[in-house]
């Protein structure tokens, strides 16, 4: 026992040395190995211009939606956009900018929605999800009518969005890019959804509301082919969700619709296509906006009390010893746009082929593995940087193929309503429905329930579990 406790000193030693010798490693790579070059096709996502003129880009006139009566959207918007690049070339990538200056002496300021009691929160904070939404704004139509008269020249502005063929951001992406006034927005389109609904009660508005509907359905659609960062695209899956359930619930209602005006119906229910699912352009556009904070920001900067980044001030050929050493600037922008060029082809395809490989795409792309010495050796920082942001990228994508599940399901809706199935007895025509109407996840047919008169596929993103069934006739209240 005394010879054991000899040795120990001897022991400490020996893996104090060893330890130093693993640090000294270390930080001699982090000393020795330079940072890499630019990747070229990183270099031009990050430089990449404008496509679209603004007089066909839809963008524009968001921004100026919420302008005083007395000025004109697309204007507005226009200048809006235009400061902020100014704004940005004077003050570099932290510059303030407030677009509310532009709006004018009155803008609009309603941002109530008459559809908050169908699906999410109520006044009063609670739950409140209703399966039908007909009956929900039948209910509330005085009010609503009241609204859309109060509103009209902002439910006009809404509408004329439709004749702008492109949805294309060209803010720079940044911490001074203000945030476009969805919910606004969406709350106006929610008013002309209730006036789809209350049209729909008289048999000669028919047509003309089911073509509004269409109109909506090719909006929503415009602006997710077209948006190149994650909110636009979520704001778009979010609404077409709400248009394909109006529909659902207007072929329950009215079935004599599917016969009567057939093709519009039939446009309407058609489900989503890839090109409505493809999502490269959404992670290259994450990609510029992430790469635009790596290669900007300054790690050492001091944040005051209102979480603004203050940058010391200090010669640019002397950069803070750490961010030298561990920190490696265009290597991990090159890694994240590796990952995100790969995410981008991965969440593009099939729902089926995303389940399978998603443990295997996950683990290749999980840069912060604490016990491999590679993490350790090169550009540390960086690779745990690149491991955090894309946390919930995988929860996003499945809101798209939800979403195109749900068509899915509204089309096999339509199919059997007009192939007048009792819908009790729908279950053979579910079962040998064509392949791009089967459940997106398993590729077989939807799941059929005959007493609840239900059609239905498993969801898997937990924002949507709520657009994964429809019921085949209307509920109670709201039957003829």
């Amino acid at each position: 026992m005394r010879n054991y406790f000899s040795r120990v000193p001897n022991v400490a030693k020996w893996s104090l040395t060893v330890l130093a010798m693993i640090v000294s490693g270390v930080l001699i790579s982090w000393g020795f190995l330079n940072d890499e070059a630019l990747n070229p096709a990183a270099k031009l996502v990050l430089e990449v211009a404008p496509k679209i003129a603004p007089e066909q880009n839809a963008f524009y006139a968001l921004w100026g939606f919420k302008a005083s009566p007395e000025l004109a959207a697309f204007e507005v918007g226009k200048q809006i956009i235009s400061a902020h690049a100014a704004a940005l070339r004077t003050s570099g990538y932290a510059a303030s900018f407030a677009p509310e200056t532009f709006w004018g002496k009155q803008p609009f300021q309603d941002n109530s929605s008459p559809l908050r009691y169908c699906s999410g929160l109520s006044d009063l904070g609670d739950k409140s999800e209703k399966r039908s939404c007909l009956a929900v704004l039948s209910g509330q139509r005085d009010a609503i009518e009241t609204k859309l008269r109060e509103q009209d020249l902002y439910v006009q502005r809404y509408r004329a969005l439709r004749r702008y063929p492109h949805y294309e951001d060209v803010m720079t992406p940044g911490p001074s890019m203000p945030m476009l006034p969805w919910h606004t927005f969406c709350a106006v389109g929610d008013l002309v959804d209730a006036k789809i609904v209350f049209d729909m009660t008289e048999p000669s508005r028919r047509g003309a509301a089911l073509a509004e509907l269409d109109q909506e359905m090719m909006l929503w659609k415009m602006i997710g082919r077209g948006a190149s960062s994650m909110l636009p695209r979520m704001m778009s899956t979010a609404q077409l969700g709400r248009k394909y359930r109006l529909a659902s619930e207007l072929l329950a209602k009215y079935p004599q619709i599917a016969d009567e005006h057939r093709d519009i119906v039939a446009k309407i229910t058609q489900p989503l296509v890839a090109e409505n699912i493809n999502m490269q352009q959404v992670f290259e556009g994450e990609s510029r906006y992430l790469a635009q904070a790596i290669h900007d920001t300054r790690y050492d900067a001091n944040v005051n009390s209102k979480g603004v980044a203050e940058p010391i001030m200090r010669p640019t050929w002397m950069p803070a010893p750490w961010e030298a050493l561990a920190f490696k600037r265009n290597a991990t922008i090159n890694m994240l746009y590796a990952d995100m060029m790969a995410s981008g082809n991965f969440y593009s395809q099939s729902a089926v082929n995303i389940l399978m490989q998603q443990n295997e795409f996950s683990e290749k792309h999980d840069h912060y593995k604490p016990f491999r010495p590679s993490l350790w050796l090169y550009n540390p920082v960086g690779k745990i940087v690149i491991s955090i942001a894309p946390s919930q990228y995988k929860n996003y994508a499945y809101r798209i193929h939800d979403l195109d599940g749900y068509s899915r399901l509204v089309e096999l809706q339509r199919r059997i309503v007009l192939s007048r199935i009792p819908s009790t007895k729908a279950g053979e025509l579910i079962a040998t429905a064509d392949t791009n109407l089967l459940d997106p996840y398993t590729g077989k047919p939807m799941a059929f329930d005959a007493i609840a008169r239900t059609i239905s596929f498993a969801a898997k993103s937990h924002d949507t579990l709520d657009q994964a069934s429809i019921f085949l006739e209307p509920a109670d209240q709201d039957r003829p």
